[in-house]
């Protein structure tokens, strides 16, 4: 797992180095792809927020006029673009002239021509693609994948897990580490019996359905909640709709053991729910005494 986490961590920082490339003059632009929800756009955004540079995303459709104001109305910051393959040709273009350069720091023309108008800005920021498909599976934009570094981005599985279970050291909104990590082991539990891929956002959406059944807003046990979302289409409940009060009874049986000695309390809490000394303390800081 270790050797994992650093292999992943390893990938990322080549990634970090390429938009710090971007964010300091040194390249207009780099392009990153790779499967969906494996932190692409989060190593991105984390690294420009820690440079303090301002910059501004696209995540949905930009047509090449769209484009052209876009840049034009911040010629100097840096624009991370998400999933571009629908760029037109005209688009294309444009991208051309802003990301070639052969000097750093020089302005880029950019100019929008029609028949009764031309309008034109000297850019000088950077441009970050991220992106599912390779530049070379994108006819449109092949031109620009000679102008700034093209990195498929690829962890492993392994390390894709290792990434997650070192998120989940951190716990997840008001939901502690405990039951990330619990959440993990029945995710990747399934994924593996399933042959489903995980992903960050599969890990998030897993977290988020523990909190709904933790808040007593859900029938289902939790786990049937993370099966359907992995599957992807509604499942017969596997488990008894009572979870919710199963875990209301552990913190009650938590707070009834506090009155007797300390490795007695912890051994009774076993022994009555089946759960370990983490899952003690855990409800008892859920029901405000810990």
């Amino acid at each position: 797992m270790h050797a994992d986490l650093e292999s992943y961590e390893a990938k990322c920082d080549v990634i970090r180095d390429r938009v710090r490339g971007v964010a300091t003059g040194y390249a207009t632009g780099t392009y990153i792809w790779g499967d969906g929800g494996i932190g692409k756009s989060w190593i991105v955004f984390d690294e420009l927020n820690q440079l303090r540079k301002s910059y501004h995303v696209c995540n949905s459709r930009l047509t090449a006029r769209g484009l052209f104001d876009r840049l034009a109305e911040f010629p100097n910051d840096i624009h991370v673009i998400e999933d571009l393959e629908g760029m037109s040709r005209e688009g294309s273009s444009l991208l051309r002239s802003a990301l070639w350069t052969t000097s750093s720091g020089q302005p880029r023309p950019i100019v929008w021509q029609t028949a009764k108008h031309s309008l034109s800005v000297d850019f000088t920021g950077g441009i970050i693609f991220t992106a599912n498909r390779s530049l070379a599976d994108c006819p449109e934009l092949r031109a620009v994948r000679d102008r700034i570094p093209h990195l498929h981005f690829c962890p492993s599985p392994a390390e894709v897990k290792a990434a997650l279970r070192q998120l989940a050291n951190n716990g997840h909104e008001d939901l502690p580490a405990v039951d990330c990590h619990e959440c993990l082991d029945h995710l990747f539990d399934q994924a593996e019996k399933t042959s489903k891929r995980i992903s960050l956002r599969s890990a998030v959406g897993a977290w988020q359905d523990r909190r709904q059944w933790r808040d007593g807003l859900s029938s289902l046990d939790w786990r049937d909640l993370v099966d359907g979302r992995l599957e992807e289409t509604v499942l017969l409940p596997t488990r008894t709709r009572d979870g919710r009060l199963e875990f209301l009874r552990e913190k009650a049986i938590a707070i009834d053991a506090l009155k007797i000695g300390c490795k007695a309390k912890i051994d009774l809490f076993k022994e009555q729910t089946g759960h370990g000394k983490s899952t003690f303390y855990e409800r008892l800081r859920e029901a405000g005494l810990n």
